[in-house]
């Protein structure tokens, strides 16, 4: 799957529309759901039709993957332990270190960001140990998970509050 390339604004004939991929009609509130997402086809694309014709709107990736959950953070002489529970089919995060605030996303230049494989954490026990190497604060951490086999890096949302833990 790949986008389709056409400008924003190019007029088609409505059933030309099928050559780049499944229909998602949209409810009356505008909103459209797809009830079937697949990894393999992540883009998503927006015609608009009226009778025989179409007009291209924008197009996007979409690829959907769960959060990390119960994140918890434990504090030892040798930094911070984190322990969380991956999603199911998961093998790799992004976990996300940022002093006295939030960490903003999996790109946040802000953060120390350092990736995890899922086969590092179950040959560690079940844990991930980071290595503080900054003084004492308030540190606030997230885990972004990365979904397997996607196309493209793409990470979850980060929306989860059980992703998202901090320590003083």
């Amino acid at each position: 799957s790949k986008p389709h390339g056409i400008p924003v604004g190019r007029r088609l004939k409505s059933d030309e529309i099928n050559q780049y991929g499944e229909r998602i009609v949209a409810a009356e509130s505008g909103t459209a759901t797809d009830p079937r997402p697949d990894l393999a086809k992540p883009y998503y694309a927006v015609f608009t039709i009226a009778g025989e014709h179409a007009v291209a709107g924008g197009s996007a990736m979409c690829v959907v993957c769960p959060d990390v959950t119960n994140l918890a953070l434990s504090p030892t002489h040798e930094g911070i332990i984190l322990r969380w529970v991956w999603p199911e089919g998961c093998t790799l995060v992004r976990v996300a270190r940022r002093l006295g605030e939030a960490p903003e996303g999996p790109e946040d230049r802000q953060s120390v960001i350092t990736p995890c494989m899922k086969s590092q954490y179950d040959n560690a026990g079940g844990k991930w140990l980071d290595h503080i190497q900054e003084g004492g604060g308030n540190y606030q951490y997230a885990v972004f998970a990365q979904p397997a086999g996607s196309p493209s890096q793409v990470f979850s949302s980060g929306s989860d509050p059980g992703c998202r833990a901090s320590i003083a």
